[in-house]
């Protein structure tokens, strides 16, 4: 291989190493949502993932609480058999799950077969608990460019309180204590393997009023959901339980006369719960402002015929002035307007006995339950970026068509951390870089070596070259004096063994003939055969 060869492939390899080392970069995930409204507590958007082998399809919630991180929940065929009262269980509860069906179950390293009891600080404090049994399966998301992820923490249960699965977000990597058992999450997986950029994701609840879709982005964020002149970007909280908090300044409604809703604390963002969880003396303020029954039998806000037809007619807007930790105290806020439809809500059996309108507000007992659950999120956007420790709150927006889509990737701002397969390339490649650099600096140093030679040969040539000619020249002078005193010998004495040279001054020297002319290549005759390469071939 010549030089030229040579450096061409260097360079080529020093261009592709820097695209192996961002093989992670620029990367997002858009995960389109199943296209249907779930749920018995309002009609809510899901997205559509398959687990096990065969693929049991399942369209999940996605769980923005730090402990739901790594755990993908699913509900159980016990889950409908138990509610015979539920209408269309399944189809409400987004499908069910068995784990018998699938060949890639696995509970091994779990003790007590992974039988456990749902060990969510968070949502335990709302109210919502049950048993589960955790396991290890596959996922595969209804995407083809994106391999399915395997031994994901699998948690499968059949409690009302949790009527729809869900799809863990969150990174952070929790101990269940139940099941003594610390997992990946499936951002972090994903991020390990090149799937997304950075540990970031971003949702909006979508809105069944508005017939809009929710909309989930793993690695990155879709600009075309969110206001970007009603946004604002808070840390995350100390309590990595309680991430994504919100400093709540003030509640307001636009109806004549209107009197603030309250203000003045901290919520959580929570996508596990479908209600707002606030204080006594702010749903007082909503029981009185919209006419609303406080059920304590059902622990809700029912809403009657009469109150529905008010609020209808009035067609309120709260509006929620937001900000970081400083929000409290004047600093910089944001207000997520939220219209009376997205409040206007029915909830049905086994919840309650027969189908009624609520309004989902709920009476939380301390100051650490105060959570803004789905309805908040079906008007604002949430972007959570664990690389930035930061998350940030936008007014939704509802575009027209869903496949109008800004997507953006945000990638981590460390250096890229590779997989096994990409360390194992890019050592390859240094390996092959390494040889290469060895053999075109010895390719360079033989050149060097073989040129010197060659220039000491010829100038040998030509020191022998000239004594040759000196030796030539006296000879062809003593023959001409032996011409002239001698008569000339016809033959060859057989005895004495005579010398002829040839003259020199009218003849090439034969041993010179070929540093004084030319040289003659004789090659082979080759047939030359002209081919046309087809229209749809490749010419490498």
């Amino acid at each position: 291989m010549s030089a030229r060869r040579y450096t061409v492939v260097v360079i080529a390899l020093l261009l592709y190493v820097p695209v192996i080392q961002a093989v992670s970069s620029g990367k997002w995930l858009s995960l389109s949502p199943s296209w249907q409204w779930d749920g018995i507590d309002g009609m809510w958007s899901t997205f559509e993932v398959e687990i096990g082998d065969p693929g049991q399809k399942v369209r999940l919630l996605p769980g923005t609480s730090a402990y739901t991180g790594n755990v993908v929940s699913v509900v159980t065929p016990p889950g409908c058999s138990r509610y015979p009262a539920a209408a269309n269980c399944t189809g409400s509860r987004g499908n069910v799950f068995s784990s018998n069906a699938s060949s890639t179950w696995s509970t091994r390293g779990l003790p007590d077969g992974g039988e456990s009891e749902l060990d969510d600080p968070v949502e335990s404090a709302l109210g919502s608990t049950g048993s589960v049994s955790y396991g290890f399966d596959t996922l595969r998301f209804p995407c083809p460019d994106v391999p399915l992820v395997a031994n994901l923490l699998v948690a499968e249960y059949a409690t009302e309180d949790f009527w729809l699965g869900s799809l863990g977000l969150s990174p952070v990597t929790s101990n269940y204590s139940g099941a003594h058992v610390s997992a990946p999450s499936l951002l972090s997986v994903l991020r390990h393997r090149g799937g997304i950029g950075g540990l970031s994701w971003a949702y909006t609840a979508g809105a069944y009023y508005r017939q809009v879709f929710g909309s989930l982005t793993l690695g990155g964020y879709d600009a075309s959901r969110l206001d970007a002149m009603k946004s604002i970007t808070v840390p995350f909280a100390s309590d990595p339980s309680r991430d994504l908090v919100l400093g709540v300044q003030s509640m307001t409604y636009d109806t004549p006369g209107s009197t603030p809703l309250g203000g003045g604390f901290y919520a959580f963002i929570d996508s596990m719960v479908s209600q707002m969880w606030l204080p006594a003396s702010v749903c007082e303020r909503f029981e009185q402002a919209f006419n609303l029954t406080w059920n304590s039998t059902c622990e809700l806000y029912l809403v009657t015929d009469e109150a529905h037809a008010n609020l209808i007619e009035l067609n309120p807007t709260v509006t929620f002035t937001v900000g970081g930790a400083d929000a409290l105290a004047d600093g910089q806020t944001i207000d997520i307007d939220i219209p009376y439809a997205a409040f206007d809500l029915n909830i049905s059996a086994p919840l309650v006995e027969k189908s009624s309108r609520y309004f989902p507000l709920k009476r939380a007992n301390s100051s650490s339950d105060y959570t803004l659950g789905r309805v908040f999120l079906q008007a604002a956007y949430l972007f959570a970026d664990y690389d930035r420790s930061e998350f940030r709150v936008s007014q939704a927006l509802y575009p027209e068509s869903y496949d109008r889509k800004t997507l953006v990737a945000v990638d981590s701002p460390h250096k890229a951390h590779l997989g096994k397969a990409e360390i194992a390339g890019c050592v390859v490649l240094l390996v092959v870089f390494a040889g290469s650099c060895a053999v075109f600096g010895t390719t360079i140093l033989l050149r060097k070596k073989r040129s010197r030679v060659q220039r000491q040969l010829a100038s040998s040539l030509a020191e022998k070259d000239a004594i040759v000619d000196e030796k030539a020249d006296a000879i062809h002078s003593l023959s001409l004096c032996s011409a002239a005193s001698t008569p000339s010998v016809a033959e060859l004495s057989g005895i004495e063994t005579q010398i002829h040279e040839a003259q020199t001054q009218d003849r090439d020297r034969p041993e010179l003939s070929e540093t004084k002319r030319a040289s003659i290549r004789h090659e082979l005759p080759v047939e030359v055969v002209a081919v046309e390469l087809d229209g749809h071939s490749c010419s490498i």
